[in-house]
């Protein structure tokens, strides 16, 4: 008698016990389906029936019986699970033969149901197999734990099987046969509605299902299912029930068990999708104690925050509950001003431990510092556990019940897993904000850097048209800052430009936005000017603030001057840009009338103007008489520092001026719309002089990068110049890459989008040059058809910087850039050290001046083909 596979331990168990009493007892049985198929057959079935075992299990079993006959309606009533006694039916044989059979069935509760088959025809063994067949159906009931019973409503009396007894914890001589006897053991709580039930099912003559709780004399609690039908009397009225009686309550712990442990997972869940949501560190705290104590219905939730030292919690001000009464306040008031100890108390346990903290009598804990109020507020059982960033804890929430809660084990797993879920979350977003905040500020002073400064200029003159006031901005120069740096190092001239932005963040008022824009160079935004002289005012408290002799830890101190330019804004017409540089010229103005003063900004100092506008005038002659010229910087493979391209960098051999670097005339070229051309001279040159190189060196492969401006994006003149050039030179397009920088991208990211989207077409590289310093958005990153992350120097600068965020910061960058399957290349390696860091963080490329500085093509080729870099 074979048993399906995939059956659960219990029912496995049963079944097994089953299969050998009923192959010992050689009545005709088999194994009947939830479905009706037949499952398993025994010898005495086939020889009964006449079909061998492989012919008998999967058949519908109500092909035994004859179409006539009601042998099908009894399978269909064994499934759903009704026991039958000895109906009779008309089994029809293999071989054609019908004989006349009794039918009994006991369900299992592994679904479906044992069939035992009497033959009547042998009727001079009748009482003796019947007698044979009770006592199997005994054993059935006891290992299929069902009982039986039956109410004659006449009498009043109720009988009870052996097994009945047995379920019910009670001696066959203890049970007193009444409906009131039956009914004794039902719980409380279901007794009358049982009652009822019974009645109910007699007076509508149908049959009754029922499942309730019955109460052993020992005080266990046990869950029994009931079904029976009606019985008439000899004259067809209904006269009383019978049925069956089956503990269920193993089946009801599993399912119980199992859905517990479901929602315990869907808590997981939803504390994980809530936490990945949130956008701080505290939407994800908030969101985790609320989804538990919401969970397991307590009254009050808390996060505490543990301190940067380790060595103590306090209030992180986060709370979750229902209703707030008085003692809950006085509760919530006295957590809000206690600071914890490592190891003391509830929180400072899980502090100190790093695991979760039960305690089912929490007023137990003596020395508790909220005792009198946690009182008060009637909690009677307390838990806490950890939120783990790795190994170190971030936060601990404790919960309160004002019931008293046995300590639950599979509770505290899930609420472990909670714990290190979100403070996944809260690493990721402190990197995230870290990473931001770095890219908006300046990484030596941490003032607002141009971007940042830029922004909130913006939105200053944007909100002019709402007042009758004016802004001014104070563009601040330390005099002879490059002496400082020369004579006593960067280092010390690092010190001093750290100091110099404390007084100036302390030292002016709350409204003013101090930043730094490079070098020594720093500028304020003065809002809700009411004159001109209080503008001055905030430019004569910089002097003396910058004037403050700076203390030097080799000793001796430092004197420092500044020159200030001050330029207003009265109208939202105003632009940002020409108010820095309007600042910026009465700042040169200033120098040039002494230093150490300041400058208003006036039409006499337009010649700055005219100035550039002879620039843009040399700008548009340069290109045609061929002053331009291309450098090259080498750019390598971190894994073996092998050149793997180079950087197309432009200068302009100016008649009178010189070689000149891209600061002194890109800025010029983009305002005249000259950029465009120039951009397009750029290109061809670089992927000629590639193809030159990959022809002279063919085991090398080497590409280049182009940098592409803002106003060349978008244009159709770039898709061509891009065509033209890979279709002169025959290159492969992956072996020429775009450069776009973050700022430029993020200013407008759908219209860029489209505009990376066309390039990506023509089969080119894309990069996103200065990573860091704009305002990039993972979803955008995502979207844009870009290849590479360049990331900006100032994050390569900050790894040689004491107290600096710059190895996490970079680690971020560099993660992300391979999560998002691009390649991360780090733009001004100056050190070995730099170079070194980099590669242990899985940085594929980089590029600086510790590799190389930028040269002419024939110095270039030189490089390639002495196979190595310059000495470093």
């Amino acid at each position: 008698m074979n048993e399906p596979s995939g059956t659960s331990g219990a029912v496995h168990e049963e079944l097994t016990g089953l299969r050998g009493l009923v192959e010992a007892t050689g009545e005709a049985t088999f194994r009947l389906g939830a479905d009706g198929a037949i499952a398993s057959w025994t010898r005495a079935a086939e020889r009964l029936f006449g079909y061998s075992d492989d012919d008998a299990v999967g058949r519908d079993a109500d092909t035994l019986f004859t179409p006539q006959d009601s042998g099908a309606d009894l399978i269909e009533r064994a499934c759903a699970g009704e026991p039958i006694v000895g109906a009779e039916a008309r089994a029809l044989r293999h071989d054609g033969m019908v004989v006349s059979v009794a039918v009994t069935t006991v369900p299992v509760a592994a679904g479906g149901a044992f069939v035992l088959v009497r033959d009547l025809t042998e009727q001079d063994l009748a009482q003796t197999t019947l007698a044979e067949s009770q006592a199997r159906m005994d054993e059935l009931q006891n290992l299929a734990h069902v009982g039986l019973w039956s109410w004659d409503a006449g009498t009043g009396g109720v009988q009870w099987s052996e097994e009945l007894h047995r379920i019910h914890g009670v001696q066959p001589g203890q049970f007193g046969g009444s409906l009131d006897a039956h009914l004794a053991p039902v719980h409380p709580n279901d007794r009358e509605h049982v009652r009822a039930s019974l009645h109910d099912a007699l007076r509508a003559d149908r049959g009754l299902e029922l499942e309730y709780a019955i109460l052993r004399p020992t005080g266990q609690t046990r869950h029994v299912t009931v079904r029976a039908e009606v019985v008439r009397d000899p004259d067809g009225r209904p006269g009383g029930l019978s049925g069956i009686c089956q503990d269920v309550t193993e089946r009801k712990e599993i399912e119980h068990s199992r859905e517990r442990q479901l929602a315990l997972v869907g808590l997981l869940n939803r504390i994980t999708a809530a936490a990945n949501e949130a956008g701080s560190v505290e939407h994800a705290l908030r969101s985790c104690v609320n989804a538990v104590r919401e969970h397991i219905g307590w009254a009050l939730g808390h996060v505490m925050m543990v301190d940067p030292s380790g060595d103590f919690v306090y209030s992180a001000g986060v709370w979750s509950f229902d209703q707030e009464g008085e003692g809950l306040r006085r509760f919530r008031a006295a957590s809000e001003s206690v600071r914890l100890p490592r190891g003391q108390l509830l929180p400072g346990r899980v502090l100190s431990d790093g695991r979760p903290v039960w305690l089912a009598d929490f007023m137990s804990q003596r020395d508790f510092t909220r005792g009198e109020a946690a009182e008060r507020a009637g909690f009677k059982t307390a838990l806490a556990f950890p939120v783990l960033v790795g190994s170190d804890i971030v936060a601990v929430v404790e919960l309160f019940s004002t019931q008293h809660q046995a300590p639950d084990e599979h509770l505290v797993a899930v609420l472990g897993a909670c714990g290190s879920q979100v403070g996944r979350v809260v690493e990721r977003t402190r990197a995230a904000e870290a990473l931001s905040h770095q890219a908006l500020h300046d990484p030596l002073t941490q003032l607002p850097n141009r971007a940042l400064f830029i922004d909130r200029l913006e939105h200053a003159v944007a909100a002019l048209g709402r007042s009758q006031t004016m802004l001014a901005v104070l563009f601040l120069d330390l005099d002879g800052f490059k002496v400082v740096n020369d004579s006593l190092g960067h280092d010390i001239g690092d010190v001093v430009l750290v100091r110099v932005s404390e007084r100036l963040r302390q030292g002016l008022r709350p409204t003013d936005t101090v930043g730094r824009f490079g070098g020594d160079e720093f500028t304020i935004l003065c809002e809700n000017v009411q004159s001109e002289e209080e503008a001055i005012q905030v430019a004569n408290r910089v002097a003396e603030l910058v004037g403050q002799p700076v203390e030097l830890a080799t000793g001796g101190e430092l004197d420092l001057t500044a020159s200030v330019g001050i330029a207003f804004a009265r109208t939202p017409d105003e632009r940002p840009e020409t108010l820095l540089r309007d600042a910026d010229a009465a700042m040169y103005r200033a120098k040039e009338q002494g230093r150490a003063r300041h400058e208003v900004f006036d039409t006499s100092m337009h010649h700055r103007v005219a100035e550039r506008l002879q620039l843009a005038t040399d700008l548009r002659r340069a290109l045609p008489r061929e002053e331009f010229r291309l450098h090259y910087q080498p750019q390598v493979s971190l894994a073996d520092g092998r050149i793997v391209g180079f950087e197309a960098l432009i200068r302009w051999q100016h008649p009178e001026r010189g070689l000149l670097a891209p600061g002194h005339f890109i800025h010029a070229a983009e305002e005249t719309q000259l950029i465009v051309p120039l951009g397009g001279w750029v290109l061809a040159q670089a992927c000629h002089q590639l193809a030159q190189w990959r022809a002279e060196f063919p085991d090398l492969s080497l590409k280049v990068n182009v940098n592409v401006s803002a106003r060349q994006l978008g244009k159709v003149e770039l898709i061509e110049a891009v065509h033209e050039a890979l279709t002169e030179t025959r290159l492969d397009p992956k072996s020429v890459c775009l450069e776009i920088t973050e700022t430029v991208i993020m200013a407008d990211a759908e219209f860029y989008l489209e505009a990376l989207l066309g390039l990506k077409v023509l089969g080119v590289s894309l990069a996103v040059d200065d990573f860091g310093v704009g305002y990039s958005s993972l979803a955008y990153l995502q979207r844009f058809p870009i290849d590479t992350l360049k990331i900006d120097k100032t994050f390569v600068d900050g790894l040689e910087q004491p107290q600096t965020q710059a190895r996490a910061i970079l680690a971020a960058a560099v993660d992300m850039a391979h999560a998002l399957g691009l390649e991360a290349v780090a733009e001004g390696v100056e050190s070995a050290g730099q170079a070194a860091t980099l590669a242990d963080l899985g940085c594929d490329g980089a590029q600086g001046y510790y590799f190389a500085r930028p040269a002419p093509p024939d110095e270039i080729t030189a490089l390639l083909a002495g196979g190595t870099l310059p000495a470093r």
